[in-house]
């Protein structure tokens, strides 16, 4: 095997200034002498002594000619606030004075040193693994990152190159070895593995998951784009209105005259399938006669105009019901005009399909009175 080119630390001894603290070393007059050990045997032994502003070290280090020379110098103590409360501790390397929690010295040296002064490397560094070897230790853990849901898409997609990695080292490899083999030897190989070999499966890339909606308002201005129609079908009369729980436009039932807050008048009742309030904003012209779904009351006068031209406010009674002549939309009075003689001509007439109104007749109004009682 080829030696390292550099000498690994752990072939050194080591001080380090982390445990010298711990044990109380590192305060003013304390001394003591430490066993040092390498590989899990004694080495020797090493007096220290915490001198001013560094720490004295007092030792022997044995020659190429097996004779043993003491050695003693001091090494400085340099102290610096730590993030938090209190400091913390370093040495300040003979070598080159920068602060290191580490001092070596490896076999042949007399001082201790940082690992930049000593030139010194890693074992781990040193390690010339083949392809084989590294194919079954990170293999399996690529697989298991690869496979496991919980993982992010990220992990996931570098476990599928690392793979991908392996696959392509393992045919490389394998086409040199090919190269170093004998002509004879190498066709025989080429012929097994046409005949029985089976491709190498390409590691699955997981799918990426569907991209969430960031929350909050969105940076980039997107066209909105409704899933479902918000409502079904058209107004067909005049005096439907929309129930918004049903998304669709019905013929209230109860239907009564309102005024809204912002003094507009509106037809209000309730929707005959849920029973929702819903209501329907009409104009002024069309306030003064409010529509009831055939509901029951007692004839009234119909002051000469039955099948007539469409009545002014000062001959409209209650119980008066008129309709369209092209719809049959009927619209009935419920209450009488409090300003009689005072409202213009054209603020008290009812329109509808851009025609006025008519009054119906008697005959008209019995017939719709019976089938409400039939009913």
């Amino acid at each position: 095997m080829k030696p390292p080119a550099k000498t690994p630390v752990e072939d050194c001894l080591a001080l380090d200034v982390l445990v010298l603290s711990r044990a109380g070393l590192l305060e003013p007059g304390k001394s003591a002498r430490l066993q040092l050990q390498k590989g899990g045997r004694d080495t020797g032994s090493l007096r220290v002594a915490m001198w001013g502003d560094g720490l004295y070290l007092e030792y022997e280090v044995l020659s190429a000619a097996g004779t043993r020379t003491g050695v003693n110098y001091v090494v400085p103590v340099v102290r610096t606030p730590a993030i938090n409360q209190g400091e913390r501790v370093w040495f300040s390397c003979p070598g080159c004075h920068q602060p290191v929690g580490r001092l070596y010295l490896p076999p042949g040296k007399k001082t201790f040193l940082c690992r930049t002064c000593n030139d010194l490397t890693y074992a781990s560094r040193q390690k010339r693994a083949n392809i084989w070897q590294k194919v079954r230790e990170e293999l399996p853990i690529l697989k298991e990152d690869l496979l496991n849901p919980r993982l992010s898409l990220a992990r996931r997609l570098k476990a599928a190159e690392g793979i991908e990695e392996l696959r392509s080292r393992v045919e490389s490899a394998a086409a040199q070895t090919m190269n170093l083999l004998p002509p004879a030897l190498r066709s025989v190989l080429v012929e097994a593995r046409t005949r029985g070999a089976r491709p190498i499966p390409h590691p699955a890339t997981p799918a990426a998951p569907e991209a969430k909606r960031a929350r909050g308002r969105p940076k980039v201005k997107r066209d909105y784009q409704r899933r479902e129609p918000f409502h079904e079908g058209q107004r067909r009369t005049p005096t439907e209105a929309f129930c918004v729980k049903c998304r669709r436009y019905c013929e209230p039932e109860e239907c009564t005259l309102v005024t809204f807050k912002n003094g507009r008048p509106a037809l209000q009742g309730r929707c005959p399938s849920c029973g929702s309030n819903v209501a329907r904003i009409v104009t002024t012209s069309e306030a003064a006669a409010v529509y009831q779904p055939k509901a029951a009351g007692s004839r009234e006068r119909m002051n000469g105009l039955e099948g007539g031209p469409m009545a002014t406010c000062a001959q409209m009674r209650k119980g008066d019901i008129y309709a369209c002549p092209d719809c049959d939309v009927e619209l009935q009075v419920i209450k009488e005009c409090a300003d009689e003689g005072k409202c213009a001509a054209d603020q008290c007439k009812l329109t509808c399909c851009d025609s006025e109104m008519e009054l119906r007749s008697d005959a008209a109004q019995e017939s719709s009175w019976a089938d409400e009682a039939g009913g």
